[in-house]
């Protein structure tokens, strides 16, 4: 038996590999999913629990009524920390997938409670790093900083990235009507009050008028404060709010270049599927983006003069796609996931 537990995880990246994962291993009656009432999926081998913090005695009780009774079973831990106690289980993985917990990745200028919140899981990290035997990271640049931050040995990190590598469905016309595209939600460190003063200076020194397609919906007030400067200087800003996997893929498939300014990312998905979908890239030149695609320009992210300089370069330029250069290792994660398993 192999227990997936995601009793403390949801939300944003967490949900796609949960579904990810489900979606590959969904018909084999020996895996069981632990999963908080917050992640949205049904299955007859899904359990739903109210959302359970990492550190707490109550996860320490769910896995170990959930694993006895069981001759042989491995755990997989997605929430980023392992368990608070060693649990009788044949092998124990913890998949780490949030590069803000890593301090000498966090940008500065996140709020008190979200700082606050990291730092508590980080310290968890390091002081449950006993209770598992091996840790799966989703590129050598977060295993680098992880083993540095940690002092985990690099033998026990393994690199095992899985998310769909299928393009997602594209109109039929192919006609590309959106200039720039930005698909991510609002946290602070995907930097959108840079991207939208961006635009300001767009429109206002440059009058270039470029669209911009965000996916934001329910946008912070500074955020709406921001967009709405940028709007009154007459930039071409859409906010198409949070969208299925599939309306994603057709937004993409609408576009012509991706434009993303985050700060730091695991992976990047918004990045990797908008080179699945043939866009040009425009990317913050930070580490991680040179590990998910090649082919595309950079620019300084933490500057709104750079990033509306690197757009302004692409006027009157037909887009070149960015090429993907991270692939899905999902077959070797079930493999290591099902070891010694009958």
């Amino acid at each position: 038996m192999l227990l997936v537990d995601a009793l403390n995880s949801g939300g944003g990246g967490a949900q796609t590999l949960i579904n990810c994962l489900y979606g590959s291993v969904k018909d084999n009656p020996k895996v069981r999913f632990l999963l908080n009432t917050s992640i949205e999926l049904d299955g007859s081998n899904v359990l739903h629990f109210a959302k359970t913090l990492p550190f707490t005695k109550r996860r320490v009780q769910i896995l170990a009524k959930q694993l006895g009774g069981i001759k042989t079973a491995n755990l997989f831990c997605l929430g980023n920390v392992p368990p608070p106690r060693r649990v009788k289980a044949g092998r124990v993985f913890t998949y780490f997938h949030n590069a803000l917990i890593l301090s000498s990745l966090r940008p500065n200028g996140l709020p008190l409670a979200e700082l606050a919140r990291l730092s508590l899981l980080s310290y968890f990290v390091s002081r449950y790093r006993s209770n598992t035997d091996e840790w799966f990271v989703q590129t050598e640049f977060i295993k680098c900083h992880f083993c540095e931050q940690y002092g985990i040995a690099p033998e026990k990190v393994s690199v095992l990235p899985f998310f769909d590598e299928q393009s997602k469905c594209v109109p039929s016309t192919g006609i590309r009507d959106i200039d720039f595209v930005y698909v991510s939600g609002a946290s602070p460190h995907k930097n959108h009050q840079r991207l939208f003063q961006a635009w300001s200076i767009l429109a206002e020194e440059y009058k270039y008028y470029p669209s911009l397609a965000v996916t934001i919906g329910d946008i912070p007030a500074n955020l709406a404060r921001q967009l709405e400067v940028a709007k009154r200087h007459g930039a071409r800003i859409m906010d198409f709010g949070k969208l299925s996997s599939s309306s994603v893929g057709n937004l993409l498939g609408r576009s012509r270049w991706c434009v993303y300014p985050s700060l730091v990312e695991t992976i990047g998905l918004g990045l990797l599927e908008s080179a699945q979908q043939g866009c040009g890239v425009l990317s913050a030149d930070v580490g991680y983006s040179h590990e998910i695609i090649a082919n595309f320009t950079q620019f300084d992210p933490y500057s709104a003069k750079a990033i509306a300089n690197a757009v302004f370069s692409t006027k009157d330029r037909e887009p070149i796609p960015a090429m993907p250069v991270i692939h899905s290792k999902m077959a070797e994660l079930k493999s290591r996931l099902f070891q010694h398993l009958d």
